[in-house]
């Protein structure tokens, strides 16, 4: 249940604000982070303050950080 409940929480991080759909998200392992790359969003600001905020639940279930990167 953590696990489903800690990705719902990633999701709900990337969806604040009020983002034009962006061209392409991608999702790649890297070390101890799940990097999360958005092409063709203007400002990603809210979702990294998110992401900040909400994520840590993540990080105690997978053992990895997220970063959200343009």
């Amino acid at each position: 249940m953590n696990k489903l409940a800690s990705i719902l929480r990633a999701a709900d991080a990337l969806a604040r604000g009020q983002v034009r759909q962006p061209e392409q998200v991608e999702f790649h392992h890297e070390a101890d982070e799940l990097i999360i790359t958005v092409r063709g969003a203007d400002n990603l600001v809210l979702q990294k303050r998110a992401i900040a905020a909400k994520c840590d639940m993540f990080e105690d279930v997978y053992g990895m950080k997220v970063r959200l990167q343009e």
